[in-house]
């Protein structure tokens, strides 16, 4: 038996695998961020959606033309959407996240690395 060759691995100190570049990002700060270039953001996420004073409509979280879905682009509830067809809705997070085909409480992490990336916070993996 070869019992004074083992060699135990400790790997409770090892870096957490599925870390990016940046350890953490501040919710508050990036939801501020994307609320900031909210339009754009829109424009990006939607390309079919229309601005109709001072909200933005498209048809569904798909992106489709129509005026089901609207987001709010002003005052205290900037980001705020509701799809009129679903009954669903939330904050810009959450709306970013839906349009991405993530959940925004189950895949968190990946939507604040998405909205990151977006706003230019932490470069693009080549």
């Amino acid at each position: 038996m070869m019992a004074d060759n083992i060699v135990w691995m400790d790997f409770n100190d090892a870096p957490d695998q599925s870390a990016t570049e940046r350890e953490s990002f501040d919710a508050k700060e990036l939801k501020a961020h994307l609320i900031d270039r909210l339009p754009e953001a829109l424009a990006y996420l939607f390309p079919n959606g229309k601005h109709r004073g001072k909200q933005f409509v498209v048809g569904d979280l798909q992106g489709n033309a129509g005026k089901s879905l609207v987001v709010d682009l002003q005052g205290q509830k900037a980001g705020m959407w509701i799809d009129f067809a679903t009954s669903e809705g939330g904050d810009v997070l959450d709306l970013w996240a839906q349009a991405n085909g993530m959940d925004s409480q189950r895949n968190f992490p990946q939507v604040m690395e998405s909205v990151a990336r977006w706003l230019g916070e932490i470069p693009l993996r080549p």
